[in-house]
């Protein structure tokens, strides 16, 4: 298949919250996401960056920003006439002097000579894409022409086809617009898409299908016209982590790997959907259930998930689109993380952390069972996941180098290297060449170690090709331990079995051209400054040097690419002779050192053999073809290489120890003592029967027939009955523990160990209800209740056979929703005077039984200031100018919310007076009596109009929370209407002393005694000028104190919409830690409340998040040239 060759340098390390890793394997693109616990990775190269989505042959390079200019201390054979040397054509970008990053793409397909270079500017500030320069050349890189796009188009980056290489599509993120391509950028038509291209993926067999993401509105689109349409694929809040149907695997090209996103909590659940019909299967999600967000993994015939289970991590795999089962290792193993190394042949070669490091482990067929290959490898821990040392040959399959921790007899960490082979049946040390024993201090601790993949010991990674059988190039050194300071150019042609010093002395980036008839190493940027490439055309025996800039100019390499196919002769050398200076671009082309085609007389037939010359390596002898190695020609571009598999009989050497067996001194596979073989059988049902295992099993990818796999020892014994086993990692779990009285709640159940058909489930809600008892987990594992009474239920279910039982518990808090608002607020007040709101919240019965609820308070003069957000029910406010204002408050709970506008009118204060009205102490009743403080002050507003003989409007009311209990009548002006405020206000004072006024409530008369006017503004007699809930005064506005319930479902939902804007970004400092799930279930359309919005969580950061398509790309990233704007 065509490989998509990527390389990513960065020359600055950009400190951000939000950096992204990413692990590629087989074309299989993963999203990591923002910065969260996730452990389940795919990954053979690793890759890091801030914004991208890379290849599996991408390179992590970082350049000090100001090194110095250094010469390589090393010397190759010298160039004599007879030795032709490659051709160099040199290019500078102009106006790329800013442009920080370069992304390169080399088509390389089909025999087209066409490459694209993106070069970008970014701000240090932002992090944003504030300019770009897209180029292309059509003749290997030799001259290039500026494409041009319109005027405010920002190229952030591009996709090509992994079908058609002619088509591309390149994403302006900022207009939310894209440009396509179907003939390498001769033309392009822009196209606006209905949402923000965080990242597009090309299908891999269908050329006109796309995939979509935004990371911001968690949507996916689909476009069947190569983005010229886009529709919505899902409805549902999708994570990053989206697949398209493997080849191969999937039978449908439509189908779709998703992983929806809970609406609350850290969950995930799995779904498949086909274009156009997105159809949830009816037991697919029941089946799995939630598990950990961003971990879906689809690779070739398995998909991963992670769970959280028995208080550790648990990965589940599902094999040829099956049933999801747990993956098990050994016991001892608490698993942090896990990283996908390999997947091929049928069997999954993976890494995990636990607290003790890192150890490899192989499955069996269907990836469920593993068993440990390789404990202690090096590794890099990185916040959420972990970078291990390790390498695959990719030409030959099964062979592996990893790096390896040991501690010597001063217990001091030491890195030493080792290979396998066999996919980690078998860990060697590393021969040293002979030439190099001379250079051991210790003869019997004398071995060559390689930097690996990881390059985090001061040296760029390995380097091996699919398409050149047996080359592998490597820094490393001879030794007891691998030295990070000083570091040799090693190859090897024969697949790491034996190794050759090439005699460059430092770090050199490694390129393999037309299949391996070419090497090339350039000095790597953090070694300084160079003009000089080293060659090799005899597979690394001798090298040559070639100067490629002319004037004896000098850059600093920030990047080397060749065509991805490695077909061609032709090398692409980027880099810059300052940080002012723009892009410098060279090709060197090989063409003039292997002038001739290779003939029949040119190849031989290579079989790899191991130290016992036996050919046989996973069960089957390998035949390649290749060319000589002092052979003087080239392949070409048209040249496909034979490959044949033989079989071989299989020996003892074809299978391993199975799960739950270790292999003894006298090389026999024993039970392990950990081991119980009844737990073992997850899947077997009572009544069936399986093959119990002798303790040996075919490894997986091997090939092998016959031979010692027909001996009874190598064979499981059949028709074993199935075992009835004690259930154990019993699992209960709902989306919100946090819910409403009366509503239906659906809970979920999951058993990870243990025999199930013959169990019986029972459970209990703590509540009135009676117990649900029934026999087998199939009809347990979604259950519903509805509580009708609130309050604090642990949930129980205990799970019980005749062999044993467990049980599992879970806590739910049951909360009213909010169905009634009474606000005790005043329908007008007077400037400059501090304004108690006071809003009371309740179920339908007026209890307040909604547990902790936070408000939102709006009142009408905010301008450009965010809304008041509290916990507290009262709050104060004072307005400085006369007007009126439309005030709002909105309550939240944890299940529900509610909204409600009122208008208040505010008059200057001195057009207004107030009248202290005190009464019997029989009114103290009022005090923690809503309905009671309702219904007295509506009867008291009536005594005031009927002897006043007033409107309504002319007065409000308020109560001053204190002892005596007293009331404040404040009158307003009501233009030329008679009487005026101060003959209302001496009516009302004569009419009380005179005990003329009084209110009978529930058969209790409350006489008004005494009246006093207040001359000026009204004292506050309960609180100081601090604004807070300290304030225990309440406002009544006589004509509109009110019990507030919703009027129509449409005014709530116009008034919802009309205030979401300003709940989106008001921040509560203080909340409790019970009230972190806030749902607005009564609105749709408006995302839950988020009292800690992640304000660093931007769009800066998800810019690109980038699936590469394919190509040969090339990333740059340069130090000291970012932009201070924006």
């Amino acid at each position: 298949m065509f490989m998509f060759h990527t390389l990513f340098i960065i020359f600055e390390c950009f400190v951000l919250a939000n950096g992204h890793l990413s692990f590629v394997k087989n074309e299989q693109y993963v999203d990591l996401g923002s910065p969260k616990k996730v452990s389940l990775r795919v990954g053979d190269t690793i890759t890091s960056g801030n914004d991208n989505l890379l290849q599996s042959d991408q390179r992590f390079i970082r350049r000090p920003v100001n090194s110095e200019v250094r010469e390589p201390n090393f010397r190759t054979r010298r160039d004599t006439e007879d030795n032709p040397m490659p051709k160099a054509h040199e290019f500078y970008l102009n106006g790329t002097e800013n442009s920080n990053e370069a992304f390169v793409h080399w088509s390389g397909k089909e025999k087209s000579d066409a490459i694209f270079v993106l070069t970008r500017q970014r701000s240090r500030l932002t992090h944003q894409v504030i300019s770009s320069k897209v180029w292309r050349s059509l003749d290997y890189g030799n001259d290039y022409k500026l494409v041009s796009f319109p005027a405010g188009a920002v190229i952030t980056f591009f996709y090509v086809s992994p079908v058609n290489f002619k088509k591309a599509i390149f994403v302006d993120y900022a207009n939310q617009s894209i440009y396509i391509t179907t003939d390498e950028l001769a033309s392009k038509m822009p196209v606006a898409i209905p949402f923000k291209p965080d990242l597009i993926k090309p299908h891999p067999r269908v050329e006109d299908w796309l995939l979509g993401y935004s990371f911001f509105d968690r949507k996916l689109y689909y476009s069947k016209t190569f983005g010229k349409d886009w529709k919505l694929l899902v409805r549902e809040s999708v994570s990053s982590r989206f697949f398209w149907s493997v080849p191969g695997y999937d039978t449908n090209n439509a189908t779709v790997h998703l992983e929806l996103q809970s609406s609350v909590g850290d969950s995930a659940h799995y779904k498949t959907c086909q274009l156009d019909t997105c159809m949830t299967k009816p037991d697919e999600i029941q089946k799995l259930g939630s598990f950990v967000s961003i971990s879906l993994l689809v690779v070739k015939e398995y998909i991963f998930v992670e769970k959280l289970g028995d208080g550790k991590n648990e990965m589940y795999v599902s094999y040829n689109r099956g049933e999801f089962n747990r993956a098990y290792f050994p016991p001892d193993v608490a698993p942090k993380d896990f990283i996908i190394v390999n997947a091929d042949e049928g069997q999954v070669f993976i890494a995990v952390s636990h607290r003790d490091g890192v150890t490899l482990y192989l499955s069996d067929t269907t990836g469920q069972f593993y068993v440990p290959s390789l404990t202690n490898v090096f590794f890099a821990p990185i916040p959420g996941l972990i970078a291990i040392d390790l390498h695959e040959v990719k030409s030959m399959k099964g062979t592996f180098l990893a790096n390896h921790k040991e501690w010597n007899s001063s217990k001091r960490m030491e890195i030493k290297t080792y290979i396998s082979f066999d996919k980690g049946g078998e860990w060697k040390k590393i021969k040293t060449p002979p030439s190099e024993k001379k250079n051991c201090e210790n003869v019997n601790d004398c071995f060559l170690h390689l930097h690996l993949d990881m390059g985090s010991l001061q040296a760029p990674g390995i380097l091996s090709e699919a398409k050149a059988p047996g080359l592998i190039l490597a820094h490393g050194n001879v030794g007891g331990k691998l030295n990070s300071f000083n570091s040799t150019v090693f190859v090897s042609r024969d697949g790491g079995w034996t190794w050759q010093n090439t005699g460059l002395v430092g770090y050199y980036r490694f390129n393999i051209l037309d299949q391996g008839s070419i090497l090339t190493a350039i000095l790597e940027s953090s070694n300084g400054m160079t003009n000089n490439v080293s060659f090799s055309y005899d597979q690394g025996h001798t090298w040559h040097s070639k100067t490629f800039l002319s004037s004896n100019r000098k850059i600093q390499v920030d990047g080397v690419l060749n065509e991805p196919e490695i077909n061609s002769l032709s090398l692409s050398v980027y880099g810059h002779s300052n940080a002012s200076n723009g892009w410098t671009l060279v090709t060197l082309n090989f063409s003039t050192v292997l002038p001739k085609t290779c003939n029949k007389s040119d190849y031989e037939v290579w079989i790899p053999k191991d130290d016992d010359q036996d050919n046989c390596t996973l069960g089957q002898t390998l035949q390649f073809e290749r060319r000589k190695q002092f052979a003087r020609c080239s392949y070409g571009v048209d040249y496909e290489q034979p490959l044949s598999h033989i079989p071989c009989n299989c020996t003892p050497e074809d299978f391993e120890c199975d799960y739950g067996y270790e292999l003894k001194n006298n090389f026999k596979c024993k039970m392990a003592s950990w081991f119980n073989e009844d737990y073992l059988i997850v899947e077997c049902t009572e009544g069936q029967k399986y093959n119990r295992s002798r303790g040996y099993r075919k490894v997986a990818s091997d090939k092998c027939f016959g031979g010692v796999s027909d001996s009874d020892i190598y064979r499981p014994v059949p028709n074993i009955p199935c075992p009835v086993v004690a259930p154990h990692g019993l699992r209960l779990q709902t989306e919100k523990n946090v819910v409403a009285t009366n509503q239906q709640t659906n809970y979920e159940l999951t058993q990870s160990g243990g025999s199930e058909l013959s169990t019986v489930y029972t459970w209990n809600f703590n509540d009135s209800s009676n117990e649900i008892t029934k026999t087998g987990l199939i009809n347990h594992t979604q259950v519903t209740h509805t509580y009708t009474k609130h309050g604090s239920y642990s949930i129980t279910v205990t799970a019980k056979n005749k062999n044993g039982s467990t049980s599992a518990y879970l806590m739910i808090r049951v909360e009213d929703e909010i169905k009634n608002l009474y606000l005790d607020i005043p329908w007008a007040t007077q400037t400059d005077k501090l304004t108690v709101f006071d809003a009371q919240v309740s179920n339908f019965n007026m209890a307040n039984q909604v547990g902790h609820t936070h408000f939102i308070w709006t009142f009408g003069d905010e301008n450009s200031t965010n809304p008041l957000l509290t916990w507290d029910k009262m709050v104060n406010h004072t307005y400085t100018k006369p007007g009126i204002y439309d005030f709002g408050v909105e309550a939240i709970n944890s299940v529900s919310s509610l909204y409600k506008p009122l208008t208040i009118h505010v008059f200057d204060s001195a057009n207004t007076t107030t009248v202290k009205l005190f009464f019997s102490d029989t009114i103290k009743y009022l005090k923690k009596n809503l309905q009671a403080r309702v219904d007295f002050f509506e009867l008291l507003r009536r005594e005031i109009i009927d002897n006043l003989g007033i409107q309504k409007e002319r007065f409000v009311l308020h109560i001053a929370d204190q002892e005596p209990f007293t009331v404040d009548v404040l009158f307003f002006p009501d233009g030329e209407t008679d009487p005026t405020i101060d003959q209302l206000a001496d009516d009302l004072v004569s009419r009380a002393n005179n005990r003329t006024l009084s209110v009978v409530l529930y058969g209790i008369s409350d006489t008004i005694t005494k009246a006093t006017r207040l001359h000026g503004p009204r004292p506050d007699s309960t609180t100081s000028s601090t604004s807070g809930p300290n304030l225990r005064a309440v406002y009544i506005a006589v004509p509109v104190l009110i019990a507030v319930v919703i009027v129509t479902v449409l005014v709530f939902v116009f008034y919802k919409r009309r205030f979401r804007d300003v709940r989106r970004y008001t921040m509560l400092r203080n909340r409790h830690d019970e009230d972190n799930h806030l749902l607005g279930d009564d609105d749709d359309d408006d995302p839950p409340l988020d009292l800690n919005p992640e304000f660093g969580t931007d769009r800066n950061y998800h810019d690109d998040q980038l699936d590469l398509g394919t190509g040969s790309h090339l990333v740059m990233v340069t130090g000291g040239r970012g932009s201070d704007d924006d």
